[in-house]
């Protein structure tokens, strides 16, 4: 029986992360712009589609990142953004952070 339930949870924990993990960012774009926009809580196991998503970034193009509907931001996150910001102005790309 226990292990039932010890089953039970572990699959449940499964969906419940892939399911935050699928739906926590929107990616557009449209031209030469592009909207990276965060509709819920943006944890760590979104670092890596996030990132692989900012630097297929063309030079030259317009990039917002809208975190205005979020509740939290993992530092890892932040951390990933701040590093971004910085090679964007020396790639050419227009950044902006809206809050």
């Amino acid at each position: 029986m226990l292990r039932g339930i010890s089953l039970g949870i572990i699959v449940a924990f499964y969906f419940i992360l892939k399911s935050n993990h699928r739906t926590a960012i929107l990616f557009t774009s449209e031209g030469n712009n592009f909207l990276i926009k965060f509709v819920k809580d943006v944890t760590f196991t979104n670092k890596s589609k996030l990132k692989t998503q900012l630097y297929k970034i063309p030079l030259g193009a317009n990039l917002v990142v809208d975190c205005s509907r979020h509740v939290f931001i993992d530092h890892d996150i932040k951390e990933l953004l701040e590093e971004f910001a910085t090679a964007a102005s020396k790639r050419g790309i227009n950044f902006e952070l809206r809050k």
